[in-house]
């Protein structure tokens, strides 16, 4: 059972308040709102901007910066909540995120913009950061499997149903709109400061790192680059994905947008799926599972002649992927442990974000070399392989 696979005892008395709860479930929504949230903006946006006709890579930046900012947030947010607790850093990031995210309800300025969006990045780590490591403080081992699916089921729910708002305020309130989106990171401010008094954190428990010596990340950076590994593959499905359907019949707007619903509704059910796993398998053989579909699926989407086979394969890797994030989280917070597992909060969100950065380069280089339909069969090896590996690594620590 996975509660054997690490000795962190709680008191009885340790539970998780509607406060604590709010702000844990709040973060995945927020990370996917980022992108959803000026995704049908973009038109709008550069049609503002493109006076000189070079708007269009500023327009791409104003995507990729919270991405960044998430990059370099992991390493320091790590750092503050192991100083001054998870709840002073939301204190703190929630309303960062709320007001950088929505300044373009009063900037004019592209520049002004970027800037606002990388700011955001950087809140949006810290929060993310904080949130998953209220789990690990807050919760015994055996609990936070249902958390962490809640969470990331309630991130991929965010992220598709924030779509049609964010276009209708576009298509309302002009490129302006979808910017107040972000004002929403404040409805979670007050769970934030309940957790104060005084000024001073009150934590759900004693803190476990204070009965710890410190300890160097080092042992994580193998694990974390596991991670990094995944999410490269991850992307690289979703940006291929579009394309390789087009290929096999599925041409029309309204056909692609279906399919992107169904990708997102399959990745919370997979998100969801994680807790029932991982009750009836240990964490590692769960890791192995997850990246044996995954690599099946991407196969299947570069090696199958038909059109249902492709859905299939499309279908059972999103479900995959929407998996990997909960168990992942566990396994890096199981095998930081209570000396690590906070700085582990911030790391694994640097180590997620990098795989979304770096991975256009991979992807390039594959589509170059393979064609479109041999880089999904590259990345579907990738994800066979790198299954019993990682599985292996993450059960190093029990031995």
């Amino acid at each position: 059972m996975p509660a054997a696979e690490e000795s962190i005892t709680r008191s009885p008395e340790v539970g998780v308040s509607s406060a604590i709860l709010l702000l844990i479930l709040i973060s995945d929504p927020l990370q996917a709102l980022q992108t959803t949230g000026l995704a049908p903006a973009l038109t709008t946006l550069k049609q503002h901007f493109d006076a000189t006709g070079n708007a269009f890579f500023g327009i791409q930046m104003l995507v990729s910066l919270p991405g960044l900012g998430i990059i370099l947030a992991g390493w320091p947010a790590g750092r503050l909540i192991e100083r001054f607790g998870a709840p002073s850093v939301l204190t703190v990031a929630l309303p960062a995120y709320a007001f950088s995210g929505a300044a373009g309800l009063v900037f004019d300025t592209l520049q002004a913009l970027l800037l606002s969006r990388l700011l955001m990045g950087l809140a949006t780590g810290a929060i993310a950061s904080a949130a998953l490591s209220l789990i690990a403080e807050s919760l015994d081992p055996q609990q936070r499997p249902r958390l962490l699916s809640w969470q990331a089921s309630l991130g991929a729910i965010a992220g598709l149903a924030s779509l049609p708002v964010a276009g209708w305020l576009a298509e309302t309130e002009g490129w302006r709109g979808p910017f107040a989106l972000y004002l929403l990171a404040l409805l979670a401010w007050p769970a934030a400061l309940s957790r104060l008094q005084g000024g001073r954190l009150v934590r759900p428990a004693p803190h476990p790192a204070n009965a710890l010596p410190r300890a160097s990340s080092r042992p994580l950076w193998p694990v974390l680059a596991g991670v990094a590994l995944v999410f490269a593959a991850v992307f690289t499905r979703s940006s291929f994905l579009p394309f390789v359907l087009a290929e096999a019949g599925l041409t029309r707007p309204i056909e692609q947008a279906w399919t992107l619903a169904l990708e997102c509704l399959l990745n919370s059910l997979g998100a969801l799926a994680f807790a029932s796993f991982v009750a009836r398998l240990a964490p590692a053989r769960c890791l192995l599972f997850c990246l044996l579909i995954m690599g099946g699926g991407n196969l299947l989407l570069g090696l199958a002649d038909s059109l249902p086979l492709k859905i299939f394969g499309m279908s059972i890797s999103a479900a995959a992927s929407g998996f990997a994030g909960p168990c992942l989280a566990y396994l890096v917070l199981q095998r930081a442990g209570p000396a690590l597992q906070l700085r582990a909060s911030g790391l694994i969100f640097t180590a997620i974000y990098l795989g979304d950065f770096i991975h256009p380069l991979p992807a390039t280089l594959l589509r170059q070399a393979f064609g479109l339909h041999g880089a999904f069969v590259a990345v579907g090896l990738v994800c066979l392989a790198a299954g019993p590996l990682m599985s292996r690594r993450m059960r190093e620590r029990k031995n």
